[in-house]
């Protein structure tokens, strides 16, 4: 029972992650597209496509901190690093 609002917190944010980039990218297709069409099974895909994308990337994060406590700062510094450097 002590798991559970963790559990269940995680989950929801992970759905909401996964539809705000589904529905960011759907709208910018229909934008540059005329033709577009809207088809909802794609975009659930989609959806569940990024869910699970951003669900491995949090796990191999979380298994690689269990494993090597102090190297995570350093992986995450690359990251952050690499990431402003991008953007």
């Amino acid at each position: 029972m002590t798991l559970f609002l963790p559990l269940t917190c995680a989950s929801v944010s992970l759905l909401a992650l996964g539809i705000a980039v589904a529905v960011y990218t759907h709208a910018l297709r229909q934008s540059y597209r005329d033709s577009y069409r809207n088809i909802w099974p794609g975009l659930i895909l989609q959806t569940l496509w990024l869910m699970a994308m951003a669900a491995a990337r949090v796990l191999a994060l979380v298994l690689f901190a269990s494993i090597f406590n102090s190297w995570v700062f350093l992986v995450l510094g690359e990251w952050l690093g690499f990431h402003f450097l991008v953007v």
